[in-house]
């Protein structure tokens, strides 16, 4: 899924550079980060800011995309989706979940809550886990 849409990018910028087109003052520049995260799910594509984004829990091959007001089941790996996120704002705290670093209220003993969430944390992965997110 996403080689090919790293396929039908890669053809548009080709096009792009070949044609000359005006810059318009309101458009991202080129090297901008992406502020959004592109799935299929439902039979539709679906672009979600990374805003509104709580975390995602892998479900063997299919992952749930958990948002502020909806939730989404993809099929896809939860590691292609790690990859497309960026590191300042998510981290994978468990090998079955990814969360906002910004939407966690607090840890105690191995679960971070989020909103009514309780989401577990690796025992090997929460020293790093508590530096990245809380700081210590």
């Amino acid at each position: 899924f996403f080689q090919a849409i790293n396929k039908v990018q890669s053809h548009f910028s080709k096009a792009q550079t070949t044609t000359e087109v005006p810059v318009s003052p309101i458009a991202p520049p080129e090297n901008a980060e992406k502020q959004h995260l592109v799935f299929k799910a439902d039979g539709k594509m679906y672009k979600i800011p990374f805003e509104e984004i709580l975390f995602i829990e892998g479900l063997k091959e299919y992952v749930k995309v958990i948002c502020t007001n909806a939730h989404y089941i993809t099929y896809e790996r939860i590691k292609n989706l790690e990859d497309a996120l960026p590191a300042t704002r998510f981290v994978r705290v468990h090998k079955s979940y990814i969360v906002a670093k910004d939407k966690v209220k607090s840890i105690e003993t191995n679960l971070l809550e989020i909103g009514k969430h309780f989401i577990p944390v690796s025992r090997d992965k929460k020293e790093d886990i508590m530096r990245e997110i809380f700081g210590v």
